[in-house]
């Protein structure tokens, strides 16, 4: 199963992505549920939060009460930070909850985890691919005013408190300028046709197929991602080190595990000759088990 996380800042345009995706036959972990199931009457999460901000936090009929709750955390970073460790644990347990269910109804699909805050969490090191949406911050500001009533201090105070869209960009497989809107569906065609579904296919046939797609729309930027594959190899128990005299190869340093294959395998590479490859089809990153 391909996993994809699917990020991007505020009126970026991620969910009209997530959807487009899910048309074309992707299953979708959107975060956004997830938050409001880790927070519902009788859930731990929201014990806590009673327990930390009292029961200005809560609707008359029990229910958190987010609007009143964001007014609180967000103008303070310290009260953003209690609340984001009270649910991240419970939502990440949810979403693989929700990942192990996608596999179970379609081992060779593809998932989107629907992400706002991918940085430091479970699927930042899962996904097999980061995609990232951007538009410049005009064009966000304009949208928060026009399709959320947002003033345009709001909307630019939202921005501000954000993860900055270059470190965004900067842990990307994929980066796609949303600013032109008449685009998305073009942008959204190419992704499914000339990278996801040759991704999702390397991976469930276990090969690296020749890479040849139609003509790049320019909106959509390719990259390597070298420094994100290294931690998660890192993550999995593999050490690595770059091999001389190769472009974006690694070497496995000893003690190399026994499992090393399986565990390859779980960071999205797929064997070619003597040597792995990464799935992703527009990224050539190898891995060399010897420096033969």
């Amino acid at each position: 199963m391909l996993v994809l996380a699917l990020t991007g800042g505020i009126a970026a345009g991620k969910s009209h992505f997530a959807r487009a995706f899910a048309s074309r036959g992707a299953q979708i972990i959107d975060y956004d549920v997830l938050s409001r199931r880790a927070v519902e009457p009788g859930s731990p999460a929201l014990d806590q939060i009673i327990e930390t901000w009292g029961s200005d936090a809560l609707s008359p009929n029990g229910t958190l009460n987010r609007q009143r709750l964001a007014q609180i955390v967000f103008s303070s970073p310290d009260d953003l930070s209690k609340l984001n460790a009270i649910t991240h644990p419970h939502i990440s347990k949810l979403a693989c909850e929700a990942d192990r269910a996608a596999y179970e109804r379609k081992p060779n699909g593809v998932v989107v985890h629907d992400i706002p805050l991918l940085k430091g969490s479970d699927v930042e090191m899962r996904a097999h691919g980061i995609i990232v949406i951007d538009a410049h911050e005009e064009t966000r500001v304009a949208r928060m005013i026009h399709e959320r009533s947002m003033s345009d201090d709001d909307a630019r105070s939202r921005i501000r408190r954000q993860v900055p869209a270059s470190e965004l960009r900067a842990n990307a497989d994929v980066i796609v300028d949303n600013t032109q809107t008449q685009n998305t569906d073009a942008l959204v065609s190419w992704l499914w046709d000339h990278w996801i579904n040759p991704f999702a296919k390397n991976l469930a046939h276990q090969e690296k197929r020749r890479y040849a797609p139609a003509a790049r729309p320019d909106p959509i930027t390719l990259s390597t991602n070298f420094t994100h594959i290294q931690h998660k190899l890192n993550k999995l128990g593999m050490r690595c080190k770059a091999v001389a005299n190769r472009n974006f190869a690694l070497q496995l340093v000893p003690p190399i595990p026994s499992d090393c294959v399986d565990r390859l395998h779980t960071a999205g590479f797929v064997p070619v000759g003597e040597h792995f490859e990464i799935a992703n089809p527009a990224n050539p990153v190898s891995i060399w088990l010897n420096s033969n």
